[in-house]
Protein backbone atom coordinates (compact mmCIF):
# COMPACT_ATOMS: atom_id res chain seq x y z
CA UNK A 1 0.00 0.00 0.00
CA UNK A 2 2.68 2.08 0.01
CA UNK A 3 1.81 4.18 -3.02
CA UNK A 4 -1.41 4.84 -1.84
CA UNK A 5 0.12 6.33 1.64
CA UNK A 6 2.06 8.80 -0.99
CA UNK A 7 -0.32 10.19 -2.27
CA UNK A 8 -3.00 10.15 0.85
CA UNK A 9 -0.49 11.46 3.52
CA UNK A 10 -1.56 9.95 7.10
CA UNK A 11 -4.96 8.53 5.60
CA UNK A 12 -5.17 4.72 6.56
CA UNK A 13 -4.84 2.09 3.99
CA UNK A 14 -8.53 1.19 3.33
CA UNK A 15 -9.48 5.18 3.71
CA UNK A 16 -7.27 5.82 0.70
CA UNK A 17 -9.17 3.24 -1.32
CA UNK A 18 -12.44 4.26 -0.67
CA UNK A 19 -11.51 8.03 -1.25
CA UNK A 20 -9.85 7.04 -4.10
CA UNK A 21 -12.60 4.69 -5.97
CA UNK A 22 -15.46 7.59 -4.64
CA UNK A 23 -13.53 10.06 -6.33
CA UNK A 24 -12.93 7.85 -9.81
CA UNK A 25 -16.77 6.70 -9.42
CA UNK A 26 -17.80 10.41 -8.48
CA UNK A 27 -15.88 12.09 -11.72
CA UNK A 28 -17.38 9.49 -14.23
CA UNK A 29 -20.82 9.64 -13.38
CA UNK A 30 -20.25 13.52 -13.76
CA UNK A 31 -18.28 13.71 -17.20
CA UNK A 32 -20.70 10.98 -18.49
CA UNK A 33 -24.04 12.64 -17.38
CA UNK A 34 -22.87 15.74 -19.03
CA UNK A 35 -21.65 13.69 -22.24
CA UNK A 36 -25.51 11.88 -21.98
CA UNK A 37 -27.17 15.89 -22.37
CA UNK A 38 -24.27 17.42 -24.96
CA UNK A 39 -25.22 14.69 -27.84
CA UNK A 40 -23.59 12.77 -30.29
CA UNK A 41 -20.08 14.24 -31.37
CA UNK A 42 -19.75 14.92 -35.15
CA UNK A 43 -17.15 16.78 -34.84
CA UNK A 44 -14.63 17.69 -38.53
CA UNK A 45 -11.79 16.03 -37.64
CA UNK A 46 -14.19 12.49 -36.87
CA UNK A 47 -15.80 12.80 -40.44
CA UNK A 48 -12.51 13.89 -41.82
CA UNK A 49 -10.19 11.34 -40.54
CA UNK A 50 -10.47 10.41 -37.33
CA UNK A 51 -12.90 7.46 -38.28
CA UNK A 52 -11.14 6.60 -41.54
CA UNK A 53 -7.32 6.73 -40.47
CA UNK A 54 -9.11 4.31 -37.54
CA UNK A 55 -10.01 1.87 -40.43
CA UNK A 56 -6.98 2.10 -42.19
CA UNK A 57 -4.61 0.76 -39.52
CA UNK A 58 -6.79 -1.84 -38.92
CA UNK A 59 -6.72 -3.22 -42.24
CA UNK A 60 -2.90 -2.56 -43.09
CA UNK A 61 -3.75 0.20 -46.11
CA UNK A 62 -2.24 3.42 -44.14
CA UNK A 63 0.12 4.29 -46.77
CA UNK A 64 -1.75 2.78 -49.44
CA UNK A 65 -5.43 4.73 -49.24
CA UNK A 66 -4.54 8.15 -47.00
CA UNK A 67 -6.47 11.01 -48.26
CA UNK A 68 -2.76 12.47 -48.80
CA UNK A 69 -3.57 15.30 -46.48
CA UNK A 70 -1.28 16.85 -43.22
CA UNK A 71 -3.37 15.03 -40.80
CA UNK A 72 -3.15 11.30 -43.09
CA UNK A 73 -0.35 10.28 -41.69
CA UNK A 74 -0.38 10.63 -37.94
CA UNK A 75 -0.43 8.17 -35.65
CA UNK A 76 -3.10 6.24 -36.35
CA UNK A 77 -3.39 4.24 -32.93
CA UNK A 78 -6.11 6.54 -31.02
CA UNK A 79 -7.84 6.71 -34.04
CA UNK A 80 -8.20 2.98 -34.12
CA UNK A 81 -10.01 2.98 -30.57
CA UNK A 82 -12.67 5.41 -31.64
CA UNK A 83 -12.63 3.34 -35.08
CA UNK A 84 -13.41 0.19 -33.07
CA UNK A 85 -15.96 1.99 -31.06
CA UNK A 86 -17.71 3.33 -33.70
CA UNK A 87 -18.37 0.45 -35.64
CA UNK A 88 -19.58 -1.72 -32.50
CA UNK A 89 -21.52 0.09 -30.44
CA UNK A 90 -24.24 3.14 -30.62
CA UNK A 91 -23.51 6.65 -30.59
CA UNK A 92 -24.69 7.44 -26.82
CA UNK A 93 -22.63 4.03 -25.55
CA UNK A 94 -19.40 5.55 -27.77
CA UNK A 95 -19.32 8.78 -25.99
CA UNK A 96 -20.01 7.33 -22.32
CA UNK A 97 -16.93 5.13 -22.90
CA UNK A 98 -15.03 7.97 -24.14
CA UNK A 99 -16.05 10.35 -21.27
CA UNK A 100 -15.17 7.82 -19.11
CA UNK A 101 -11.73 7.82 -20.09
CA UNK A 102 -11.59 11.93 -20.25
CA UNK A 103 -12.96 12.01 -16.57
CA UNK A 104 -9.60 9.75 -15.68
CA UNK A 105 -8.14 13.23 -16.20
CA UNK A 106 -10.06 15.12 -14.04
CA UNK A 107 -9.19 13.05 -10.92
CA UNK A 108 -5.77 13.29 -11.62
CA UNK A 109 -6.19 16.69 -11.44
CA UNK A 110 -8.27 15.95 -8.26
CA UNK A 111 -5.41 14.07 -6.85
CA UNK A 112 -2.53 16.55 -8.04
CA UNK A 113 -4.92 19.16 -5.76
CA UNK A 114 -4.79 16.96 -2.66
CA UNK A 115 -1.27 16.36 -2.71
CA UNK A 116 -0.61 20.33 -2.89
CA UNK A 117 -2.56 20.72 0.44
CA UNK A 118 -0.53 18.54 2.10
CA UNK A 119 -0.03 20.37 5.02
CA UNK A 120 -3.98 21.01 5.34
CA UNK A 121 -6.30 18.77 7.58
CA UNK A 122 -7.99 16.10 5.28
CA UNK A 123 -11.48 17.89 5.43
CA UNK A 124 -9.94 21.07 3.83
CA UNK A 125 -8.37 18.81 1.48
CA UNK A 126 -11.56 16.82 0.11
CA UNK A 127 -13.55 19.93 -0.71
CA UNK A 128 -10.57 22.17 -2.09
CA UNK A 129 -9.63 19.66 -4.46
CA UNK A 130 -13.73 18.68 -5.43
CA UNK A 131 -13.81 22.32 -6.35
CA UNK A 132 -10.37 21.79 -8.29
CA UNK A 133 -11.79 18.93 -10.04
CA UNK A 134 -15.50 20.12 -11.08
CA UNK A 135 -13.63 23.55 -12.07
CA UNK A 136 -11.57 21.52 -14.62
CA UNK A 137 -14.49 19.83 -15.86
CA UNK A 138 -16.22 23.03 -17.54
CA UNK A 139 -12.95 24.30 -18.75
CA UNK A 140 -13.48 25.74 -22.30
CA UNK A 141 -11.83 22.51 -23.98
CA UNK A 142 -12.60 19.82 -21.75
CA UNK A 143 -16.44 20.73 -21.50
CA UNK A 144 -16.91 20.97 -25.80
CA UNK A 145 -14.62 17.82 -26.00
CA UNK A 146 -16.58 15.57 -23.67
CA UNK A 147 -17.71 12.28 -25.46
CA UNK A 148 -15.84 13.41 -28.64
CA UNK A 149 -12.91 12.43 -30.86
CA UNK A 150 -10.24 15.02 -30.39
CA UNK A 151 -8.11 13.40 -27.71
CA UNK A 152 -6.88 16.22 -25.87
CA UNK A 153 -7.99 15.63 -23.08
CA UNK A 154 -8.57 11.91 -23.61
CA UNK A 155 -4.87 12.04 -22.94
CA UNK A 156 -4.37 14.49 -20.72
CA UNK A 157 -4.63 12.29 -17.56
CA UNK A 158 -0.94 10.98 -18.30
CA UNK A 159 0.14 14.20 -18.11
CA UNK A 160 -0.90 15.16 -15.39
CA UNK A 161 0.16 11.77 -13.27
CA UNK A 162 3.31 13.22 -14.60
CA UNK A 163 3.21 15.53 -12.61
CA UNK A 164 2.64 13.91 -9.88
CA UNK A 165 4.79 11.40 -9.95
CA UNK A 166 7.96 14.49 -10.26
CA UNK A 167 6.50 15.70 -7.27
CA UNK A 168 6.92 12.41 -5.58
CA UNK A 169 10.23 12.08 -6.80
CA UNK A 170 12.20 14.92 -5.37
CA UNK A 171 10.04 14.75 -2.05
CA UNK A 172 11.01 11.22 -1.29
CA UNK A 173 14.01 11.10 -3.45
CA UNK A 174 13.15 8.17 -5.40
CA UNK A 175 14.01 8.57 -8.86
CA UNK A 176 12.04 5.66 -10.03
CA UNK A 177 9.03 7.60 -10.18
CA UNK A 178 10.73 10.23 -12.23
CA UNK A 179 11.33 7.27 -14.66
CA UNK A 180 7.62 6.56 -15.06
CA UNK A 181 6.91 10.29 -15.08
CA UNK A 182 9.11 9.97 -18.35
CA UNK A 183 7.34 7.19 -19.57
CA UNK A 184 4.09 8.81 -19.30
CA UNK A 185 5.04 11.71 -21.41
CA UNK A 186 6.59 10.10 -23.93
CA UNK A 187 3.40 7.28 -24.13
CA UNK A 188 1.02 10.10 -25.21
CA UNK A 189 3.31 11.92 -27.10
CA UNK A 190 3.85 9.44 -29.36
CA UNK A 191 -0.22 8.92 -29.47
CA UNK A 192 -0.38 12.68 -30.19
CA UNK A 193 2.78 14.82 -31.20
CA UNK A 194 1.33 18.06 -29.82
CA UNK A 195 1.93 16.58 -26.39
CA UNK A 196 5.68 17.09 -27.14
CA UNK A 197 5.29 20.56 -25.60
CA UNK A 198 5.01 19.38 -22.03
CA UNK A 199 8.15 17.30 -22.48
CA UNK A 200 9.87 20.47 -22.60
CA UNK A 201 7.60 21.75 -19.97
CA UNK A 202 9.12 18.98 -17.34
CA UNK A 203 12.54 19.93 -18.43
CA UNK A 204 12.29 23.57 -17.66
CA UNK A 205 10.88 22.66 -14.06
CA UNK A 206 13.61 20.62 -13.46
CA UNK A 207 16.46 23.01 -14.15
CA UNK A 208 14.80 25.79 -12.20
CA UNK A 209 13.25 23.75 -9.08
CA UNK A 210 16.46 21.40 -8.86
CA UNK A 211 18.80 24.57 -9.09
CA UNK A 212 16.65 26.02 -6.61
CA UNK A 213 16.35 23.58 -4.06
CA UNK A 214 19.71 21.55 -4.17
CA UNK A 215 21.61 24.76 -4.86
CA UNK A 216 22.99 24.78 -7.89
CA UNK A 217 23.93 21.25 -7.54
CA UNK A 218 24.69 20.72 -11.34
CA UNK A 219 25.69 16.90 -10.89
CA UNK A 220 21.88 16.49 -9.17
CA UNK A 221 20.50 18.22 -12.10
CA UNK A 222 22.14 16.11 -14.89
CA UNK A 223 20.79 13.41 -13.17
CA UNK A 224 17.57 14.22 -12.89
CA UNK A 225 17.51 15.84 -16.67
CA UNK A 226 19.15 12.29 -17.67
CA UNK A 227 16.98 9.70 -16.06
CA UNK A 228 13.82 12.26 -17.68
CA UNK A 229 14.50 12.49 -21.13
CA UNK A 230 15.65 8.67 -21.11
CA UNK A 231 12.76 7.41 -19.77
CA UNK A 232 10.81 9.85 -22.31
CA UNK A 233 12.43 8.94 -25.37
CA UNK A 234 11.84 5.00 -24.15
CA UNK A 235 8.45 5.76 -24.38
CA UNK A 236 7.90 7.77 -27.64
CA UNK A 237 10.20 5.46 -28.89
CA UNK A 238 8.38 2.41 -28.10
CA UNK A 239 5.34 4.05 -29.12
CA UNK A 240 5.93 5.63 -32.16
CA UNK A 241 9.01 3.50 -33.80
CA UNK A 242 6.62 1.55 -36.25
CA UNK A 243 4.52 4.16 -37.67
CA UNK A 244 7.74 6.10 -38.02
CA UNK A 245 9.72 3.22 -39.56
CA UNK A 246 7.38 3.09 -42.17
CA UNK A 247 6.75 6.74 -42.91
CA UNK A 248 10.88 6.72 -43.15
CA UNK A 249 10.72 3.92 -45.69
CA UNK A 250 8.17 5.38 -47.86
CA UNK A 251 8.61 9.32 -47.90
CA UNK A 252 12.38 9.60 -46.32
CA UNK A 253 10.96 11.80 -43.12
CA UNK A 254 9.82 9.72 -39.62
CA UNK A 255 7.45 12.58 -38.94
CA UNK A 256 6.12 12.84 -42.64
CA UNK A 257 5.05 15.35 -43.55
CA UNK A 258 5.99 17.68 -40.81
CA UNK A 259 9.31 19.21 -40.04
CA UNK A 260 10.37 18.40 -43.98
CA UNK A 261 12.96 21.61 -42.72
CA UNK A 262 15.29 19.15 -40.54
CA UNK A 263 14.34 15.91 -42.78
CA UNK A 264 14.68 16.91 -46.03
CA UNK A 265 12.36 14.54 -47.72
CA UNK A 266 12.51 14.50 -51.96
CA UNK A 267 8.29 13.82 -51.44
CA UNK A 268 7.50 17.41 -50.48
CA UNK A 269 8.88 21.04 -50.26
CA UNK A 270 11.67 21.16 -47.65
CA UNK A 271 9.32 23.69 -45.04
CA UNK A 272 7.95 23.42 -41.54
CA UNK A 273 4.01 23.19 -42.09
CA UNK A 274 2.65 25.51 -39.80
CA UNK A 275 -0.87 27.30 -39.37
CA UNK A 276 -0.22 30.50 -39.21
CA UNK A 277 -4.03 31.91 -38.31
CA UNK A 278 -3.23 31.19 -34.42
CA UNK A 279 -0.05 33.00 -34.18
CA UNK A 280 0.05 36.23 -32.60
CA UNK A 281 0.97 39.11 -35.23
CA UNK A 282 3.80 40.73 -32.78
CA UNK A 283 5.56 40.62 -29.51
CA UNK A 284 3.14 42.45 -27.96
CA UNK A 285 0.64 40.61 -29.28
CA UNK A 286 2.35 36.93 -27.81
CA UNK A 287 2.50 39.22 -24.44
CA UNK A 288 -0.80 39.91 -24.43
CA UNK A 289 -2.53 36.72 -25.60
CA UNK A 290 -3.19 35.10 -22.37
CA UNK A 291 -5.47 38.01 -21.97
CA UNK A 292 -6.86 38.03 -24.87
CA UNK A 293 -8.75 34.90 -23.92
CA UNK A 294 -10.61 36.67 -21.35
CA UNK A 295 -12.70 37.93 -24.15
CA UNK A 296 -15.43 35.78 -26.13
CA UNK A 297 -14.01 36.15 -30.08
CA UNK A 298 -16.36 34.99 -32.89
CA UNK A 299 -14.36 33.50 -35.49
CA UNK A 300 -15.85 34.24 -38.76
CA UNK A 301 -15.28 31.91 -42.06
CA UNK A 302 -11.97 32.78 -44.33
CA UNK A 303 -10.84 34.91 -41.19
CA UNK A 304 -7.07 34.58 -41.63
CA UNK A 305 -6.05 35.14 -38.14
CA UNK A 306 -7.99 33.92 -35.05
CA UNK A 307 -7.65 33.86 -31.46
CA UNK A 308 -7.05 30.34 -29.95
CA UNK A 309 -9.85 27.93 -31.62
CA UNK A 310 -11.91 28.07 -34.44
CA UNK A 311 -15.10 28.02 -31.43
CA UNK A 312 -16.50 31.28 -29.61
CA UNK A 313 -14.47 30.66 -26.10
CA UNK A 314 -13.65 32.47 -23.23
CA UNK A 315 -11.26 31.77 -20.22
CA UNK A 316 -9.39 33.68 -17.75
CA UNK A 317 -7.49 31.13 -15.91
CA UNK A 318 -4.42 32.16 -17.90
CA UNK A 319 -3.98 35.94 -16.75
CA UNK A 320 -4.85 35.05 -13.73
CA UNK A 321 -2.09 32.51 -13.56
CA UNK A 322 0.35 35.74 -15.02
CA UNK A 323 -0.78 38.10 -12.62
CA UNK A 324 -0.89 36.26 -9.24
CA UNK A 325 2.36 33.64 -9.74
CA UNK A 326 4.93 36.54 -9.74
CA UNK A 327 3.63 38.20 -7.15
CA UNK A 328 3.86 35.37 -5.23
CA UNK A 329 7.24 34.40 -6.56
CA UNK A 330 8.77 37.62 -5.39
CA UNK A 331 7.27 37.69 -2.19
CA UNK A 332 8.50 34.35 -1.56
CA UNK A 333 12.25 35.23 -2.65
CA UNK A 334 12.24 38.73 -0.67
CA UNK A 335 10.82 36.43 2.60
CA UNK A 336 13.16 33.87 2.09
CA UNK A 337 10.83 31.04 2.68
CA UNK A 338 12.19 27.75 2.96
CA UNK A 339 13.04 25.68 0.28
CA UNK A 340 11.38 22.62 1.01
CA UNK A 341 8.03 24.36 2.10
CA UNK A 342 7.12 25.70 -1.31
CA UNK A 343 9.68 23.48 -4.00
CA UNK A 344 5.89 21.79 -4.89
CA UNK A 345 4.09 24.61 -6.41
CA UNK A 346 7.64 25.77 -7.65
CA UNK A 347 7.62 22.50 -9.78
CA UNK A 348 3.78 23.13 -10.90
CA UNK A 349 4.40 27.25 -11.88
CA UNK A 350 7.69 26.50 -13.68
CA UNK A 351 6.17 23.28 -15.45
CA UNK A 352 2.86 25.54 -16.77
CA UNK A 353 5.59 28.79 -17.78
CA UNK A 354 7.49 26.95 -19.74
CA UNK A 355 4.86 24.53 -21.40
CA UNK A 356 2.73 27.95 -22.41
CA UNK A 357 6.03 29.56 -24.10
CA UNK A 358 6.84 27.03 -26.02
CA UNK A 359 2.96 26.20 -27.04
CA UNK A 360 2.44 29.82 -27.63
CA UNK A 361 5.84 29.29 -30.01
CA UNK A 362 5.04 26.06 -31.25
CA UNK A 363 0.78 26.26 -32.14
CA UNK A 364 -0.79 28.89 -30.20
CA UNK A 365 -3.75 26.87 -30.98
CA UNK A 366 -5.81 26.69 -27.81
CA UNK A 367 -7.13 23.43 -27.97
CA UNK A 368 -3.18 21.56 -27.88
CA UNK A 369 -2.83 23.10 -24.08
CA UNK A 370 -5.69 21.12 -22.74
CA UNK A 371 -3.98 19.00 -19.95
CA UNK A 372 -2.86 22.54 -18.66
CA UNK A 373 -5.92 23.71 -18.74
CA UNK A 374 -7.39 20.89 -16.70
CA UNK A 375 -4.92 22.11 -14.06
CA UNK A 376 -5.68 25.93 -14.00
CA UNK A 377 -7.99 25.39 -11.38
CA UNK A 378 -5.41 23.30 -9.14
CA UNK A 379 -2.79 25.98 -9.66
CA UNK A 380 -4.81 29.25 -8.89
CA UNK A 381 -6.62 27.26 -5.78
CA UNK A 382 -3.14 26.25 -4.21
CA UNK A 383 -1.86 29.56 -5.05
CA UNK A 384 -4.42 31.42 -3.37
CA UNK A 385 -4.75 29.02 -0.17
CA UNK A 386 -1.13 29.35 0.53
CA UNK A 387 -0.35 32.93 -0.31
CA UNK A 388 -3.10 33.65 2.65
CA UNK A 389 -1.47 31.49 4.81
CA UNK A 390 2.17 32.93 4.73
CA UNK A 391 1.01 36.21 3.87
CA UNK A 392 -2.07 36.40 6.33
CA UNK A 393 -0.99 33.72 8.90
CA UNK A 394 -4.34 31.81 8.10
CA UNK A 395 -3.33 28.25 8.47
CA UNK A 396 -6.54 27.28 10.23
CA UNK A 397 -8.70 30.24 8.71
CA UNK A 398 -11.67 28.71 6.66
CA UNK A 399 -12.23 32.59 5.53
CA UNK A 400 -9.17 31.75 2.97
CA UNK A 401 -10.50 28.41 1.65
CA UNK A 402 -14.16 29.92 1.15
CA UNK A 403 -12.95 32.64 -1.03
CA UNK A 404 -10.06 31.08 -2.71
CA UNK A 405 -12.75 28.17 -3.39
CA UNK A 406 -15.58 31.07 -4.69
CA UNK A 407 -12.80 32.63 -6.59
CA UNK A 408 -11.99 30.09 -8.49
CA UNK A 409 -15.42 28.45 -9.07
CA UNK A 410 -16.45 31.92 -10.14
CA UNK A 411 -13.43 32.14 -13.17
CA UNK A 412 -14.20 28.16 -13.77
CA UNK A 413 -17.83 29.51 -14.62
CA UNK A 414 -16.86 31.97 -16.26
CA UNK A 415 -15.23 30.18 -18.37
CA UNK A 416 -17.84 27.88 -19.73
CA UNK A 417 -18.42 27.47 -23.39
CA UNK A 418 -21.40 28.48 -25.02
CA UNK A 419 -20.60 26.57 -28.02
CA UNK A 420 -18.75 23.02 -29.22
CA UNK A 421 -17.09 21.47 -32.32
CA UNK A 422 -20.45 19.52 -33.58
CA UNK A 423 -23.27 17.64 -31.72
CA UNK A 424 -26.01 15.63 -32.94
CA UNK A 425 -28.99 13.85 -31.27
CA UNK A 426 -28.46 10.19 -30.49
CA UNK A 427 -29.38 7.71 -33.07
CA UNK A 428 -29.06 3.77 -33.36
CA UNK A 429 -26.17 4.39 -36.18
CA UNK A 430 -23.20 6.96 -35.64
CA UNK A 431 -23.04 8.07 -39.35
CA UNK A 432 -26.35 6.41 -40.66
CA UNK A 433 -24.43 4.39 -43.74
CA UNK A 434 -24.27 0.58 -43.97
CA UNK A 435 -21.86 -1.65 -45.99
CA UNK A 436 -24.84 -3.29 -47.89
CA UNK A 437 -25.20 0.24 -49.94
CA UNK A 438 -21.83 0.25 -50.99
CA UNK A 439 -21.53 -3.54 -51.97
CA UNK A 440 -21.63 -2.91 -56.07
CA UNK A 441 -18.54 -0.70 -56.28
CA UNK A 442 -15.92 -4.13 -55.30
CA UNK A 443 -12.55 -3.29 -57.04
CA UNK A 444 -13.21 0.22 -57.68
CA UNK A 445 -10.26 3.47 -57.29
CA UNK A 446 -12.19 6.04 -55.29
CA UNK A 447 -11.22 9.73 -55.94
CA UNK A 448 -12.30 11.68 -52.94
CA UNK A 449 -13.48 15.69 -52.61
CA UNK A 450 -12.36 18.19 -50.47
CA UNK A 451 -15.82 17.71 -48.08
CA UNK A 452 -14.93 15.51 -45.33
CA UNK A 453 -15.88 12.05 -46.59
CA UNK A 454 -13.32 9.73 -44.50
CA UNK A 455 -16.70 9.28 -42.42
CA UNK A 456 -18.41 7.23 -45.48
CA UNK A 457 -15.43 5.65 -47.29
CA UNK A 458 -14.64 2.68 -44.64
CA UNK A 459 -18.74 1.31 -45.97
CA UNK A 460 -16.76 0.63 -49.03
CA UNK A 461 -15.74 -3.06 -50.41
CA UNK A 462 -12.60 -3.39 -48.28
CA UNK A 463 -10.50 -4.37 -51.96
CA UNK A 464 -11.00 -0.32 -53.25
CA UNK A 465 -8.43 1.50 -53.59
CA UNK A 466 -9.03 5.09 -52.26
CA UNK A 467 -6.58 8.60 -53.04
CA UNK A 468 -7.67 12.20 -52.11
CA UNK A 469 -6.85 15.19 -54.04
CA UNK A 470 -3.67 17.05 -53.05
CA UNK A 471 -4.28 20.25 -53.37
CA UNK A 472 -3.49 22.16 -50.17
CA UNK A 473 -0.21 19.99 -49.01
CA UNK A 474 2.72 21.18 -50.82
CA UNK A 475 3.84 17.88 -52.25
CA UNK A 476 6.45 17.40 -55.13
CA UNK A 477 6.25 15.88 -58.55
CA UNK A 478 7.59 12.83 -57.16
CA UNK A 479 5.12 12.45 -54.56
CA UNK A 480 2.19 12.94 -57.03
CA UNK A 481 3.79 10.41 -59.57
CA UNK A 482 3.73 7.98 -56.68
CA UNK A 483 0.81 8.61 -55.23
CA UNK A 484 -2.02 8.94 -58.30
CA UNK A 485 -0.15 5.60 -60.03
CA UNK A 486 -3.61 4.08 -59.29
CA UNK A 487 -5.38 6.52 -61.88
CA UNK A 488 -3.67 4.36 -64.61
CA UNK A 489 -4.46 0.95 -63.23
CA UNK A 490 -8.11 0.93 -62.50
CA UNK A 491 -10.98 1.26 -64.85
CA UNK A 492 -14.10 1.75 -62.35
CA UNK A 493 -13.11 5.02 -61.29
CA UNK A 494 -15.53 7.05 -59.11
CA UNK A 495 -15.82 10.60 -57.23
CA UNK A 496 -16.93 11.59 -54.32
CA UNK A 497 -18.26 14.23 -52.88
CA UNK A 498 -20.82 16.04 -50.85
CA UNK A 499 -24.14 16.05 -53.16
CA UNK A 500 -25.05 19.57 -51.88
CA UNK A 501 -21.61 20.99 -53.03
CA UNK A 502 -21.44 19.35 -57.07
CA UNK A 503 -21.88 22.75 -58.22
CA UNK A 504 -18.81 24.23 -56.06
CA UNK A 505 -15.75 21.43 -57.04
CA UNK A 506 -16.50 20.77 -60.35
CA UNK A 507 -13.13 21.52 -61.59
CA UNK A 508 -11.51 19.84 -59.18
CA UNK A 509 -10.54 16.76 -60.35
CA UNK A 510 -9.84 17.75 -63.95
CA UNK A 511 -6.22 18.74 -62.94
CA UNK A 512 -5.38 15.08 -62.77
CA UNK A 513 -6.38 13.71 -66.27
CA UNK A 514 -10.42 12.79 -65.74
CA UNK A 515 -13.51 14.18 -66.14
CA UNK A 516 -16.47 13.62 -63.44
CA UNK A 517 -20.32 12.38 -65.59
CA UNK A 518 -21.92 14.59 -62.54
CA UNK A 519 -25.09 13.88 -64.68
CA UNK A 520 -24.84 9.97 -63.30
CA UNK A 521 -23.89 10.46 -59.82
CA UNK A 522 -25.83 8.16 -57.36
CA UNK A 523 -27.09 9.84 -54.06
CA UNK A 524 -26.74 8.63 -50.61
CA UNK A 525 -28.24 9.65 -47.46
CA UNK A 526 -26.21 9.57 -44.41
CA UNK A 527 -27.22 11.29 -40.73
CA UNK A 528 -24.31 14.10 -41.62
CA UNK A 529 -25.16 14.73 -45.45
CA UNK A 530 -26.07 13.16 -49.09
CA UNK A 531 -22.78 11.80 -50.40
CA UNK A 532 -22.85 11.80 -54.10
CA UNK A 533 -20.68 8.76 -55.87
CA UNK A 534 -19.94 10.21 -59.66
CA UNK A 535 -18.04 7.36 -61.98
CA UNK A 536 -15.53 9.13 -63.46
CA UNK A 537 -13.49 8.86 -67.94
CA UNK A 538 -9.88 9.11 -67.99
CA UNK A 539 -9.55 12.50 -70.37
CA UNK A 540 -7.43 11.90 -73.22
Amino acid sequence: MHRITVSFGRIRPVASVIIGMTVLLTNAAVVCIIARSLGADINWDLLNYHFYNGYLWAHGKLIQDSLCTEQSYLDPRLNFFYYLLIRNFAPLTVNLIIAGFQSLGISAAWLLCFHLLKIYNIRTRLILSSVAAISAIIGPIFWSEIGGTMGDTLLASPIILAIFFSLISQERDRLIYLFFAGLLVGFVAGLKFTNMIYAVGFVFAFILTTLYRYKFNIRRLVIVETIFCFSFLSGFVLLYFNIGYLLFVTYKNPIFPYFNNIFHSPYIGNYAIRDERWFPQNLIGYITLPFEFVVRHHPKPNQQHIIGMEIPFRTIFPALYFIISPSILLYLYFKKIKNNELYDIFFVLSFFAGSFFVWEEVFSYYRYFAAAEMIFPTILLVLLVRWGRLIMHWRHHSMTYVAAALLVATAAAYSLPDSNWGREAFSSSYFGASKREFKSYNNALLIVGFRPLGFILPYFPLDDRIIGLPEHLGITQKFQKKYLRPLLDYKNIYYLTDAAEIKNDRELPAHYGVTVNYENCSIYKTSIYPVAVCPVQHTP
